[in-house]
């Protein structure tokens, strides 16, 4: 089954979905509009169903991809075990000694919600982007858009230039192509996988610009950079 859902701005969320379990029939071949729907019908001794999906900003035969490469089968368990050692590894990367138990609990907590946004959408070398409605090649550097910067300027951006620095250049550089595919050439002021929504006062990505250069980050351009914050502000 594939099909997808309608946002703003020309984006598209794509899923493509099979069950483990063929259904006998369902009552259309397809639906569209508002609340559509497929009714799938299921022999009656049918105990469980299991359900695995892939989602894409690109295209359907993109979002059967990403489920093939994401999860092989039906099991989540797998998944599950792959995710706690990514996460492992990730949390990980700083460590604390002292204070109580529920102090920890607190600090890995807040560090995992750092890495919440934003997200990556490269997609095998490819992305859409909400900026222009094209589909590009991200040459190597994952792009990342829905960055909240009103509250990560403060201090998950200038975490990452601690502990993240290869993300953190890329997620600047993700802003410089926005800019670029934006007509006004701006810095974006909240990005999102819709495009630049523009509902906060002030830039505060500029913010994020000057911390990185303070601190020595290296990947990103400043000379392209600057007239996008320019023009942001001017």
């Amino acid at each position: 089954f594939s099909g997808y859902q309608q946002l703003q701005n020309n984006t598209r969320i794509f899923v493509y979905m099979e069950p483990d379990i063929q259904p006998q029939g369902a009552n259309d071949k397809a639906a569209s509009g508002q609340n559509a729907h497929l009714v799938l019908s299921y022999p009656s001794n049918t105990k469980q169903l299991k359900l695995r999906y892939g989602i894409s900003f690109i295209d359907t035969v993109q979002a059967k991809k990403n489920l093939y490469r994401e999860m092989s089968g039906f099991d989540p368990s797998g998944v599950a075990e792959k995710g706690r050692q990514t996460w492992n590894e990730t949390l990980g990367k700083i460590k604390v000694d002292g204070g109580s138990y529920d102090d920890k609990v607190v600090f890995y907590t807040s560090l995992y919600r750092t890495y919440e946004r934003p997200v990556c959408i490269s997609e095998d070398g490819r992305y859409f982007s909400a900026f222009d409605g094209e589909i590009h090649n991200d040459n190597g550097a994952p792009f990342y858009t829905d960055d909240w910067i009103w509250d990560t300027y403060r201090a998950t951006h200038p975490l990452r230039t601690i502990i993240e620095t290869e993300m953190e250049s890329d997620i600047l550089n993700s802003f410089l192509k926005m800019s670029e595919q934006m007509p006004e050439f701006w810095w974006p002021t909240f990005p999102e996988i819709t495009g630049d929504s523009r509902r906060m006062n002030s830039n505060h990505g500029i913010a994020t610009v000057i911390d990185a250069y303070r601190k020595g980050l290296k990947g990103i351009d400043l000379a392209r950079i600057y007239p996008a914050v320019r023009n942001a502000v001017m």
